[in-house]
Order: structure tokens, then sequence, then C-alpha cells
């Protein structure tokens, strides 16, 4: 089911315009795009295009465990778009997901089943062009959640008092949003928020 997911990530998400790691057949380049994620410095990220008949851990921006069951989805600064998919909790093991940065350029709102993800402990969603409300299901269920990244977006609404149950979390950007009320007074609850 897990290739299921991230073949709908690829087409849902725009994968055709992807700059980099895009299949051919399925790309709008006229020439094959280039899958040469930067390996530098020991970069994992490198693999086969996505929709490859290869493996699908074994594809560019996707790690895996030694189960094959995938752990990281890591599709930054790739000219990303589209919207998030609903069935990212049939993907049980992911611990991390970030699709960031300049030209990615995502809409619509946050799956409210990210909250399903026990195992999440990175979503970096920054730079986008995401609406709505931080789901509550965030709040709740991710109890492992270390880094949410979600500034330079168009989220409204406002951080709601559950942020404090989100114990092991390190890291917390939101800025660069819609967001209105106050901070809530459970943040105070973030030992660990630097």
């Amino acid at each position: 089911i897990q290739r299921y997911v991230v073949a709908k990530i690829y087409f849902q998400q725009g994968g055709e315009n992807w700059i980099e790691c895009s299949h051919p057949d399925y790309s709008s380049s006229p020439d094959d795009p280039s899958c040469n994620p930067d390996e530098s410095n020991g970069n994992i990220l490198g693999g086969t295009t996505w929709m490859d008949a290869t493996h699908e851990c074994d594809w560019a921006f996707i790690t895996c465990d030694s189960d094959l069951c995938i752990t990281r989805i890591e599709v930054d600064e790739n000219n990303v778009g589209g919207t998030l998919v609903n069935e990212i909790d049939y993907l049980p093991m992911l611990e991390v997901f970030t699709m960031d940065g300049f030209p990615n350029h995502i809409e619509g709102t946050i799956p409210t089943t990210f909250g399903n993800l026990t195992y999440l402990t990175v979503l970096d969603l920054d730079e986008n062009g995401l609406t709505g409300t931080i789901p509550e299901e965030l709040y709740s269920s991710t109890s492992f959640l270390q880094q949410l990244d979600l500034d330079s977006n168009f989220l409204t609404g406002t951080i709601s008092e559950n942020v404090g149950d989100l114990g092991s979390l390190t890291f917390l950007q939101l800025y660069n949003n819609t967001l209105t009320g106050e901070i809530p007074e459970s943040i105070e609850d973030l030992e660990n928020l630097g």
C-alpha cells in the first residue's frame, strides 16, 4: 500500500513538474529530468526517479527501514505543488516528512491524518501556499514530534492550547502566517523548546 501512497503523492503533487527525479515517462519536460540530488556530505536522498520500476525504497528522497517501510520522505525545493495526500497515515512508520522551500508551492490544507502518524518526529512544510488551520490532531497523537515547521504559508486560526502536549518538541516555527489570538500559556510546558 505504501507504493500506492507515494505514487499518489507523485501524481497529486505535480511530480511530472519536479525539478529533480521526475520519471521521464510522466514528465512534462521535453528532456529527461535529472535525478542527481546533492549527495555531498553523505546525503542519503539519492536514488532512482519516482515511479521507477524499482522498489519505492530505492527512489530518491525516500528512506526506508530494514523492513522496507518508508520512514522518511524529503522532497525539498523541488517544485512540488498540488495538495497533500489524505492517505499519508497509510505510512505508519513515517518519522520525517519535509516538502519545504521555494520553488515548492503546495496548496490546500494540512490533512488531519498527519495526526495519526505516531512516530512522526519532523513535519516541515514551510514556504508553501498552505491554508486553513493547524489540525488539532497534530497536537494529540504525535507524541514524538520534535520539529513543527509551518512558517511562510497562509495558515489561519489560533495556536491550540494543546500545543503544550507536544512534550518532545524542540523546534516550532509558525511565523509569516495569518494566525490570530494569543500564544497559549501551555507553550511554557515545552521544556525542550529552544
